[in-house]
């Protein structure tokens, strides 16, 4: 192998991720590399490539500076245990780089899974599972969240809802994102309300918000890489813009939907639909 080179360990520590996805990326093919004694080699000028290329094929001219962003989150990750031993004074100064730091590495993790999932890499771990249930154990994780900004969750839980063969783990991340936007936005104090809906055919999950800065136009690109909830691509609310797209990825994988659309007196509320039958 030479110097330039990755094996499996050392990308998955260049990205952020584990060798197991590195190897079933590799594996599927969805990353350039090439096999040497049974083990994959990867080039780091292919590697580079191939993230300018997944960072290319986006309309959203931001992602032109991830690869560069990618850099500068791990050299700042590495250098803040340095520079906090030197100068522990500096300590608020820190806390702001190790947080961009986060940011970035986030970013490069969100945009992974996104490739993988739109790749037909992902195989979902189904089971039959009440909706009601993986709501109630989101609700627990984001109590933090909501107590932060003292939110209050209205819960409205269908209790004809059936089970359903869906897999948790990636339906816990669809729930998780919604409400965590909804945090995002919602003013604080405010209320919101996490509905379930339990029908013949589809069963749907609503989260619902006061949102003043969202308009009409906004709702169609909500949805995309990199749009905040606002409809813009700024980051004045935090977070690196991947939920909602993740959000649909995830349940499009499941043959659901999503749509947006506003409601009351300036609110807004986003819909998950799934289907009961999923053959």
């Amino acid at each position: 192998m030479a110097y330039e080179d990755f094996d499996i360990d050392s990308l998955a520590k260049y990205l952020h991720i584990t060798p197991a996805q590195v190897t079933k990326l590799a594996d599927r093919g969805n990353l350039p590399g090439r096999k040497v004694g049974g083990q994959w080699v990867f080039s780091q000028h292919e590697i580079h490539h191939w993230l300018e290329d997944r960072i290319g094929a986006s309309d959203d001219v931001e992602l032109v500076e991830v690869e560069h962003d990618r850099r500068r989150g791990h050299a700042v990750s590495g250098a803040i245990g340095v520079v906090g031993n030197a100068i522990p004074e500096r300590l608020e100064f820190l806390a702001i780089m190790q947080r961009e730091a986060e940011r970035v590495l986030e970013l490069i993790r969100g945009l992974l899974e996104l490739s993988t999932i739109e790749s037909g890499g992902v195989a979902l771990d189904r089971a039959r599972v009440s909706l009601n249930t993986v709501v109630r154990e989101c609700l627990l994780l984001l109590k933090p969240r909501l107590d932060e900004r003292a939110l209050q969750a209205d819960c409205l839980l269908d209790q004809t809802m059936p089970l359903v063969l869906l897999d948790p783990n990636r339906i816990k991340q669809v729930i998780l994102n919604l409400v965590d936007n909804a945090v995002k936005f919602a003013p604080a104090g405010s209320t919101i309300q996490i509905r379930t809906e339990a029908g013949p055919e589809v069963i749907r999950l609503v989260v619902r918000n006061a949102s003043e800065s969202l308009e009409e136009a906004d709702l169609a690109r909500i949805f995309e890489r990199f749009v905040q909830r606002d409809g813009t691509f700024a980051r004045q609310h935090g977070g690196v813009g991947l939920g909602l797209n993740l959000v649909r990825a995830i349940v499009e994988l499941h043959g659901g939907r999503v749509w947006a659309e506003l409601c009351g007196d300036a609110e807004v509320q986003l819909w998950a639909e799934l289907p009961v039958d999923p053959s």
